[in-house]
């Protein structure tokens, strides 16, 4: 681990560093180079795909038993 110049404030900052603890100038890009958006967002737009119509599924199926359960109910009463 070296010590380098902050190019924005001239401190010192470790070579490591993303952005400058002292004036919060980016350092490095957050990206590992070569990566478009899609590959470094796929595990995020996978889980949205699949999550969001599992989730609506879920939803759905839980108000067809509490409907039944309400309706069957109804129908007993008197």
């Amino acid at each position: 681990m070296s010590l380098v110049n902050c190019p924005e404030c001239s401190q010192q900052v470790s070579d490591k560093a993303v952005s400058c603890p002292h004036c919060g100038y980016p350092l490095k890009s957050e990206a590992p180079p070569g990566k478009d958006w899609f590959e470094r967002n796929y595990n995020r737009i996978f889980r949205l795909a699949i999550g969001i119509p599992i989730a609506i599924v879920g939803a759905l199926l839980i108000a067809a038993v509490i409907w039944i359960f309400f309706v069957s109910r109804a129908g007993m009463m008197p």
